[in-house]
């Protein structure tokens, strides 16, 4: 017999959280009318992103629309999907105006909460307000922090116990360690480099479309020719 045959209070007349000792005294009773009020409070879920605003952009912190992925169920345990939970705060590392911006993309999972009291007059003055309603513990006041089941990165910032790396989805990186700073892939300087330090390298450094290495110079004098190689 399977798990899903197996008999429980559930599928023998005993609906939700009662069982056969809840009438069985008072304690019994009010611990089961405990865990009904505490089974409509939301805490924390995980929820799958299904719509952002302002991902990736310099701007406010946008909002999400959320599903949460553990299905609500029945007393005789039947399951039904939550609805699309709309216009949940999102998390974004930020302090003053300085941010790391790696906002949610549609598709991730992560961790969903749900506020103590109704934060909508807060998000929509952002300062300090009274209860926007008198609803506890709703998904309507969500916030979203971020993925937990991700998939592994393409583009990251991670800090290994030698350094500092930093590497994009087209295959730069720059990694800070022992001995300097590395650079994989093209480097493109818009502005001036100034240099205290002796800049020195295996290949070529064309500048004006001259090369650093296969130009000549010297000077026309007593039927010299400009022939001579760099040195």
């Amino acid at each position: 017999m399977s798990d899903a045959n197996v008999p429980s209070p559930n599928n023998v007349g005993y609906q939700g959280a009662a069982d056969p000792t809840t009438a069985g005294d008072q304690f019994n009773a009010m611990s089961f009318i405990a865990k009904q009020i505490l089974a409509g409070a939301w805490t924390v879920t995980l929820a799958q992103v299904k719509s952002v605003t302002n991902a990736g952009e310099a701007k406010d912190t946008g909002t999400v629309s959320l599903q949460p992925l553990v299905n609500q169920l029945d007393g005789q345990g039947n399951a039904t999907p939550h609805g699309t939970i709309s216009n949940a705060l999102y998390f974004r590392y930020a302090g003053g105006n300085g941010a790391v911006i790696c906002d949610p993309v549609v598709g991730d999972i992560g961790i969903m909460l749900s506020a103590s009291s109704d934060i909508s007059s807060v998000k929509a003055n952002k300062s300090q307000a009274n209860p926007g309603s008198s609803r506890k513990f709703d998904p309507a006041d969500a916030i979203y922090l971020g993925a937990v089941l991700s998939a592994a990165p393409t583009q990251y910032i991670t800090f290994t116990s030698t350094g500092l790396k930093a590497a994009d989805k087209n295959g730069n990186v720059l990694e800070f360690k022992n001995g300097g700073i590395f650079v994989i892939g093209n480097m493109t300087v818009q502005g001036d480099i100034h240099a205290s330090g002796t800049i020195t390298g295996d290949t070529d450094v064309v500048a004006a479309g001259i090369s650093g290495k296969n130009h000549t110079h010297g000077g026309v004098s007593q039927g010299q020719s400009n022939t001579q190689p760099p040195h």
